[in-house]
């Protein structure tokens, strides 16, 4: 299984985002150029569950949306989040992904993104799965490290190794044509770039339903190369 997830806008403008406090309500959050706003400190008036995530191409007020997909292109599991970063994903979708498919998966293949070595480590000892991640900063290893974190420097020096071997780089390029493509395919050939839902469970539904549709094509496709 390959996960990966994207960042999606949520039905929320920008002067939506005021502070927790009530200040700076006079204006009607019009006048937000220039200030600096925190999640810790600010929420949206219209959307409270989303958060201001940071993207290539600047702030949107949004969700992140997860998936993890087969070999084959479908998706398996999906969900959303309020968090920027992918980094504490790993653990909810692969526990998705063993729900859905009531087995537990044997491989599982994701970007440097996930790259957190608890989660690593909890996927690998309770699903028994081989994990394919590679490192998102350079492993040191030396004298002066604690034996604890030269043990998770050793452990992670290990799974960049299965990264790098032939299998690893296989399942890499394979991820590329299977996962990535999703959101290619939802965002930019469905034109979906913004949910219409309001609320996390809400909007979870939504995508839920999003990656559904995704999957009744997908299997049309399929079927129909077979026939």
């Amino acid at each position: 299984f390959s996960v990966d997830g994207t960042l999606i806008e949520a039905w929320a403008s920008h002067k939506s985002f005021r502070p927790k406090d009530g200040s700076g309500d006079a204006d009607g959050g019009a006048n937000f150029h220039d200030q600096k706003r925190k999640n810790d400190t600010h929420a949206s008036t219209t959307d409270p569950d989303s958060r201001t995530q940071q993207t290539a191409h600047g702030q949107i007020q949004g969700y992140n949306a997860q998936i993890a997909s087969s070999e084959n292109g479908l998706i398996v599991a999906a969900h959303v989040c309020s968090e920027n970063q992918d980094r504490r994903q790993l653990v909810p979708t692969i526990a998705a992904v063993a729900q859905t498919c009531n087995e537990l998966p044997h491989t599982i293949v994701a970007d440097t993104g996930y790259d957190n070595h608890e989660q690593i480590t909890h996927v690998e000892q309770t699903t028994g799965a081989v994990v394919y991640i590679p490192p998102q900063s350079p492993i040191e290893v030396h004298t002066r490290q604690s034996r604890t974190r030269a043990l998770r420097s050793v452990e992670r020096l290990q799974r960049f190794a299965r990264v790098r071997t032939a299998r690893g780089q296989a399942l890499m390029r394979q991820r590329r044509t299977t996962v990535e493509p999703v959101f290619g395919i939802i965002k930019a050939a469905r034109r979906f770039d913004r949910f219409l839902m309001r609320g996390r469970a809400r909007v979870q539904a939504e995508w839920q339903l999003l990656c559904t549709a995704f999957n009744l094509l997908r299997l049309h496709r399929l079927l129909a190369v077979k026939a």
